[in-house]
């Protein structure tokens, strides 16, 4: 199966992650998200592809972290759950927003959004796996809405990683399990 490369593109405006996207959304005078890609060369459900994307190997090592760091465990079957649209609730996300194929999950903590869909690629029998974030600005010290600057020194590691994440969840849909 061939699988393209990671692609990061403009956030579309009628996807769920939208609403928190700065550049398209005037109230939010701060903040950021972002949207990747990867074209599958077959039909995949979305179903399957937040299985795939929840059970990756990379992800269970970032499971494993939640769980140590921040008691926030989730399993395998958790992982069924949520992909079925039977749990409202994986880790440390809650599911803020469904569609048929796209998940909008919030952080415990309201400060991060992560968001999964999938979508026909032009033309082909072939799917679009998307993945994006968003980070909602707080007031600093001064009174200013920030993303700070721990989040501005890790930007480059985020992408970095969600590209890592994409590519998992890609081999994993590869392999059909």
């Amino acid at each position: 199966m061939r699988q393209n490369r990671v692609i990061e593109t403009a956030l579309a405006e009628d996807t769920l992650l939208a609403r928190y996207n700065p550049d398209a959304n005037p109230r939010l005078a701060v903040g950021y998200a972002d949207c990747f890609n990867l074209e599958i060369d077959r039909e995949i459900s979305f179903d399957e592809y937040v299985l795939a994307f929840y059970t990756s190997r990379i992800f269970k090592l970032e499971r494993w972290l939640l769980g140590v760091l921040l008691r926030a465990t989730a399993t395998d079957d958790d992982a069924h759950q949520l992909a079925s649209g039977a749990a409202q609730a994986y880790s440390f996300w809650t599911v803020e927003a469904r569609q048929a194929n796209q998940l909008l999950m919030c952080d415990k903590s309201g400060s991060t959004r992560s968001w999964l869909m999938t979508s026909n690629a032009a033309d082909t029998d072939a799917t679009m796996l998307h993945f994006g974030s968003a980070v909602i600005a707080k007031k600093n010290r001064r009174g200013e809405m920030s993303l700070g600057p721990v989040f501005h020194a890790l930007l480059w590691f985020h992408k970095g990683y969600s590209k890592v994440l994409l590519k998992s969840a890609a081999r994993r849909l590869a392999r059909g399990r």
